[in-house]
């Protein structure tokens, strides 16, 4: 379908635009037929509702079919298809290095003590200065990240003696879970 095209009295010119100082009149501007720019917009807005319903019809068949593909090797295994194929139905996984989560976890795997969030930012600055210094504020994302990791059962805190919050990383079996032995009070 070829582009609309906008109708001559919708282009600025002299005859609707004041060159004065005065105050902006939004009204003095705009045409006195506005008709032609709602039809635009309007067939613009169908175009766009339009290619997003041809999108997510696209998208669920791209599934539909790797799903199709995944379960055929499943069932008769990688002989007949190519690598380039299976990268299609399941695309490698990127290693995007460490991040913030994976440093926050190492460095408290590796204390002996509790440790309080401004005591992790010192020890994530200490492990790797530059992934801290991208943090607009460091003690902000530290403490979302073992908020986040507590919820997930790795890390527990408590309040220390100076009314702080300290946490330490806990004991779990590769799946979230506590290890025997180990309550869920211990620090």
């Amino acid at each position: 379908m070829p582009a609309p095209v906008l109708p001559m009295e919708l282009i600025p010119s002299e005859q609707n635009i004041s060159p004065s100082a005065e105050q902006f009149d939004h009204k003095a501007t705009m045409p006195p037929n506005i008709t032609g720019a709602r039809r635009v917009i309007n067939l613009a807005q169908s175009q766009l509702r339009g290619l997003m319903r041809e999108r997510e019809a696209i998208i669920k068949r791209i599934t539909v079919l790797r799903q199709t593909i995944a379960g055929l090797v499943e069932i008769f295994g990688p002989d007949g298809v190519s690598e380039e194929h299976l990268d299609l139905v399941k695309p490698p996984r990127r290693h995007r290095g460490n991040s913030l989560t994976q440093i926050c976890r190492s460095v408290l795997a590796k204390s002996s003590e509790p440790l309080t969030a401004h005591e992790l930012v010192e020890g994530i600055r200490a492990a790797d200065v530059t992934l801290i210094q991208r943090q607009k504020n460091p003690i902000a994302s530290v403490s979302s990240i073992l908020g986040r990791l507590a919820s997930y059962g790795e890390v527990r805190s408590a309040v220390a003696g100076s009314g702080r919050r300290q946490w330490v990383r806990t004991k779990t079996d590769g799946n979230g879970r506590l290890c025997r032995g180990q309550s869920a009070s211990e620090l």
